[in-house]
């Protein structure tokens, strides 16, 4: 009989795998934690992570554009609020409307801090 061997995957290769089921993991925890709790409960908890996430957006942006040269390296949390996933622990839930208002945000502040700079 003539057996066929396993084909073996270099080392890149299952680090990639093993990073996909992580994520397949952080999400299942999510959806599961969610599962658990009430439709009231859930609506409370995104509320909440909205208005968070607008108070960090508005007090970022607003640092920026009173002071741009002084905080320009607050750009990188929009940008990395703009990155936002579903396998984010924190945003995951409401990814979309993390990316949304970092977007947003970030194109007003590039419209008011641009045209300053010649």
């Amino acid at each position: 009989m003539d057996m066929e061997e396993p084909v073996k995957m270099n080392e890149t290769e299952e680090e990639e795998d093993m990073e996909v089921d992580l994520q397949k993991e952080k999400q299942l925890a999510i959806y599961s934690k969610l599962a658990d709790q009430s439709y009231i409960e859930n609506l409370v908890m995104i509320r909440k992570k909205k208005a968070k996430l607008q108070k960090e957006v508005a007090l970022t942006s607003d640092a920026v554009m009173s002071h741009p040269e002084a905080n320009i390296n607050r750009l990188k949390r929009l940008f990395t609020l703009l990155d936002a996933s579903v396998s984010d622990p924190e945003y995951g839930i409401i990814f979309f409307n993390v990316q949304q208002t970092a977007a947003e945000s970030l194109c007003v502040i590039f419209n008011d801090i641009i045209p300053n700079y010649k």
